[in-house]
């Protein structure tokens, strides 16, 4: 199982462990463990803070090595984390048997994720309450005459302030027609402006687990155009939470929003939602093809875009509980904040 600090995914999952900016594998079979990290420095306290054996975690300077040596004369071996392997790696496990397999059990072991534990669903509640500081802080200062690195800045300080690890994506934000139409604009140094219209989608972790939401708001008073935007995305985004709950699947979310952006003359481009649990993204997906039944204990994110050239762009995201009877919101505030 291959992780990184920027996508630890089922490492976090099966060990608690994020490398601190590099790289792990944690090797297991039916008799024992091993986590090796690159990260020297993050060995004294992953042995006190995770729940694997203490001597089970090492430190590696050559990690590829170290797991040829592990494996053996193994015939056939599962990874998980293959997109993040690297070639020279996986030649060196290759080579440490004749013959050796490497299989991509990446999807199989995702779906062990896709219903959230209690302990888990705590854990969510406070990441997206973490992430609810920093929208709370956009809505605050998108105001005429500040930066986007300015604004930026003061909703990383309010999730940090309000107790997040590392971010769970780098923070999406800008301001104006081109950078908002873009759909995941990187905070540059345009001041705000009356007219302009403001997208963020931010996500704050708390040991490890992830939160994710979206708004956008226009500076002032928005043009027609603009509002009619706003108020098309804002009802695709309420049409489908109202669909959501047990045994609806992903595509029968994603149908109502493409017909509901139709009626309104615009289009769906993209990815409507998706899981979030110790990744920012990970199933099920609400999308045209994903018929993964909801179920209680499912945690999905909600995010109709829509994104017109010279007009702008607006998301709309809140997080998930799925619950017995429908959908409990995990992150907070106002969406039409256009309205305010």
């Amino acid at each position: 199982m291959y992780g990184s600090s920027m996508r630890p995914g089922p490492l976090l999952y099966l060990s608690g462990y994020v490398p601190t900016n590099g790289f792990a594998c944690l090797h297991f079979n039916s008799e024992d463990e091993t986590l090796l990290t690159d990260q020297p420095w993050d060995v004294a306290q992953a042995r006190e803070t995770l729940w694997l054996r203490r001597e089970a975690v090492l430190a590696s300077d050559d990690i590829g090595s170290d797991v040829a040596q592990l494996v053996g004369s193994s015939q056939r071996i599962g990874v998980v984390g293959w997109e993040l392997l690297p070639a020279g790696v996986a030649d060196q496990i290759r080579g440490a048997g004749a013959g050796t397999e490497l299989v991509d059990i990446g999807g199989e072991a995702a779906l062990l994720r896709i219903v959230k534990s209690d302990e888990e669903i705590a854990l969510l509640r406070e990441a997206c309450r973490i992430t609810s500081e920093g929208a709370a802080a956009f809505a605050t200062n998108a105001v005429a005459g500040i930066t986007e690195r300015e604004l930026a800045a003061s909703v990383e300080s309010a999730m940090r302030t309000a107790g997040s690890g590392p971010l769970a994506f780098p923070l999406v934000l800008g301001a104006g027609a081109y950078q908002t139409a873009s759909a995941v604009p990187l905070p540059g140094d345009g001041v705000l402006a009356d007219g302009d219209m403001v997208l963020i989608d931010c996500g704050a972790t708390f040991q490890g687990y992830c939160g994710d939401m979206a708004r956008a708001l226009v500076v002032g008073t928005a043009s027609v155009d603009q509002r009619r935007l706003l108020e098309s995305t804002h009802a695709i985004f309420n049409e489908c939470e109202a669909l959501l709950g047990p045994g609806v699947k992903g595509t029968e979310v994603h149908r109502l929003a493409t017909d509901v952006a139709i009626a309104g003359g615009y289009t769906l481009p993209f990815l409507l939602g998706h899981g979030i649990g110790c990744q920012n993204w990970e199933p099920p997906f609400l999308s045209g093809e994903d018929v993964t039944e909801f179920a209680p204990g499912m945690i999905i994110t909600l995010e109709p875009g829509i994104y017109v050239p010279d007009v702008g762009g607006a998301r709309l995201e809140n997080t998930f509980l799925i619950t017995e009877t429908g959908a409990e919101a995990l992150t907070s505030g106002p969406i039409d904040l256009w309205e305010n």
